[in-house]
């Protein structure tokens, strides 16, 4: 599933890169001109950020909280798997590599975070790799893809990125628990 809104001019880079093709589209919801009062508490928000909510980031909260419902509703057993991407990711040679050793059994996790956000500030760069490698175990598995390695394995600090990601039908119905 690939969250785009409906008029994203994203969505042809998307579909153009290799494995765009096994998505569907999943019309996200506009926090800039939908009203997002009854999906979202901007207060609560406000108390874990320390700023206000901008409506970029109402958006893509209801659009993610909608495709896992949508996703926990539908008939099916707990280990079945849903790849959800945001219309900006782009893929490296390594996704399929990755995607194959995740998936060779039963996902470990309910939530497998596939990538993370970019950003042009080098601090931030540099804090999501010193505390990516203080959080995993040295005793996580390795997947090795044409790029690079990759650590496989419990992530106990704050995720703040939805731009790829596995999960579990059971862990979307744990979603709101």
């Amino acid at each position: 599933m690939v969250v785009s809104l409906a008029d994203s001019d994203r969505r042809p880079g998307f579909f153009a890169q290799p494995l765009g093709e096994i998505f569907e589209v999943f019309d996200a919801f506009h926090g800039a001109t939908q009203d997002w009062t009854p999906y979202f508490d901007a207060e609560r928000f406000a108390g874990n950020y320390l700023r206000p909510p901008d409506p970029a980031e109402i958006g893509c909260a209801i659009s993610h909280a909608q495709v896992i419902r949508a996703f926990a509703a539908e008939p099916g057993d707990d280990a079945d798997l849903l790849l959800v991407a945001e219309d900006d990711a782009r893929f490296t040679a390594d996704l399929p590599c990755a995607l194959r050793a995740v998936t060779e059994g039963p996902l470990p996790h309910d939530v497998v975070v596939l990538t993370d956000g970019l950003s042009l500030d080098p601090a931030l760069h540099r804090r999501r790799f010193l505390t990516s490698i203080s959080q995993l175990s040295l005793l996580s598995r390795t997947v090795s893809g044409p790029e690079r390695r990759h650590r496989i394995g419990r992530f106990a600090g704050q995720g703040d990125c939805s731009g790829l990601y596995l999960m579990t039908r059971g862990g979307a119905r744990k979603f709101d628990d």
